[in-house]
């Protein structure tokens, strides 16, 4: 475990590992698999049975694929009935041709039908999802997508794709069995089509896809129901979520309060005509409670706010941001800080410079690359980037010799260590020119407070988040400085 243990950091599961939970609790400890399918199965019950569209007299259908996903929906549907909610399954295979888990799942809800005379007349208990059964589907207020989970590698065929056609065009609220079918569960971007849930019932755990870039928006509201599967010992755990703030963001001093104790932020401006980056970063600094920031420069450029100072030497610096505004000064703005062991905020213009510097500077620093950035720095395309985002904000902390990583994005990526956390975002009002600028000034006060380069870039994306959850589309950059909020 190499990051600090925070109870704001929540562990995350790869597909791999949730195969291994099941796995371990069913071979090692002895658990019978149809027994945490049924545990399962009633959960996601409960979930549908509690959804303030479900009245009685609802109707529901439940899609069921082949494997344990499937076997999940055939429990569910069967508690569902037993509960007096009309769910109906179409299913991909018929009971008799499934295998495992899955095979006995089915069998008891046909059993079921069978004993208490359900499915007779003009709705039978099941349908194969045939042209027919799928032409019904829309007309069900609630759909239960029980196609495919975690243990899905690759992207859904042309038939699987055409019934999750028809889930989304339905006008249904739709509940998803551990991840919407065609999700990838490790966080890369789907290449094919995927259901659009409003509510993702998982398992233990939550997974990548379910707070990643590419997956959050798919699974809507997720539900976490906690099922006895347990964790083969040893694990090294290496996926985090960071679900609220990740410490005190500042802490009052004991002894006496000055300025100085806050930190001293540096700013390394950019030419003239690219001012404002630098004067973006400098206000966000000043809002995430730095006690002094200063623009290295010899005199003072006139659109130069009061707040902020001029510094013609980097030495009291006790942290600094480069890159906003450099373009290509990049030589001359790596020349003013070089002489300096400061802990650095990279960005932008500095960002490809910093590759030489890396393994050499003498303090922890935090690089804040956006997409397009990191592609550069990998020799990829923004499009690879963005479909592999963990991967890029890990390949980028080893590149650059272990200093930690913020991949930017809707849904920040923060890598150290070989340790990946997921900050939650969807922020529209982030998403303004100099957003970047400001988050930079934010983690650059963090670190001149004497936070680890880890614990600034976790509390510098997190508050710039918080800041953005608090405005509304159409707002400025300066706004989001002025909205960041380090409490007391």
């Amino acid at each position: 475990m190499l990051l600090p243990r925070r109870p704001s950091l929540s562990p995350l599961q790869t597909a791999q590992m949730a195969r291994a939970h099941d796995k371990f609790t069913i071979e090692t400890l002895g658990v019978p698999g149809v027994a945490l399918l049924e545990r399962a199965g009633s959960l996601v019950a409960d979930t549908v049975f509690d959804l303030d569209v479900v009245v009685p007299g609802t109707r529901v259908a439940v899609v069921c694929g082949p494997g344990n996903n499937g076997g999940d929906g055939w429990v569910a549907a069967r508690h569902l009935r037993h509960r007096g909610v009309e769910a109906d399954v179409f299913a991909l295979r018929p009971p008799t041709v499934l295998k495992g888990d899955a095979r006995v799942a089915a069998l008891a809800y046909e059993e079921s039908c069978r004993q208490l005379l359900w499915g007779r007349g003009d709705r039978p208990a099941w349908q194969l999802l045939d042209e027919g059964a799928l032409q019904k589907l829309g007309s069900y207020p609630v759909l239960v997508d029980a196609l495919f989970g975690t243990g899905l590698d690759r992207p859904l065929d042309v038939g699987a794709s055409l019934i999750v056609d028809v889930i989304n065009r339905a006008r249904s609220t739709v509940v998803a069995v551990d991840v919407p079918s065609g999700l990838p569960t490790d966080g890369q971007r789907p290449a094919g089509a995927v259901v659009r849930a409003d509510v993702t019932v998982t398992f233990s755990g939550r997974k990548i896809a379910h707070v990643c870039e590419a997956g959050a928006p798919l699974c809507g509201a997720v539900v976490d129901a906690m099922v006895a599967i347990s964790t083969p010992p040893g694990e090294e755990q290496l996926h985090f979520v960071l679900d609220g703030a990740p410490s005190p963001t500042t802490t009052a001093p004991s002894g006496p309060v000055h300025k100085g104790v806050f930190g001293h932020v540096g700013v390394v401006p950019g030419v003239d005509a690219t001012l404002g980056a630098s004067l973006l970063a400098a206000r966000g600094a000043l809002r995430a409670g730095a006690g002094k920031v200063s623009l290295l420069t010899s005199s003072r450029p006139a659109q130069t706010p009061p707040e902020v100072m001029i510094a013609a030497s980097p030495s009291a610096f006790t942290s600094a941001v480069v890159g906003p505004g450099w373009g290509t000064a990049a030589d001359a703005g790596w020349s003013a800080i070089d002489d300096s062991e400061v802990p650095l905020v990279v960005d932008a213009d500095a960002l490809p410079g910093f590759r030489a510097r890396a393994s050499s500077w003498g303090a922890s620093c935090v690089l804040t690359p956006h997409p397009k950035e990191a592609a550069l720095l990998l020799g990829a395309s923004t499009d690879e980037v963005q479909a592999h985002r963990a991967d890029a904000a890990q390949q980028l902390q080893q590149a650059f010799d272990g200093h930690v990583v913020v991949l930017k994005g809707e849904t920040p990526i923060v890598a150290h260590n070989g340790e990946l956390v997921w900050v939650p975002g969807h922020n529209p009002a982030l998403a303004v020119g100099g957003s970047g600028d400001v988050l930079a000034g934010v983690i650059a006060a963090r670190l001149a407070a004497g936070h680890s380069a880890i614990d600034a870039a976790l509390d510098g994306v997190w508050l710039h988040q918080d800041a953005g959850a608090r405005l509304s589309r159409g707002r400025l950059a300066s706004d989001i400085a002025d909205a960041v909020d380090v409490g007391l």
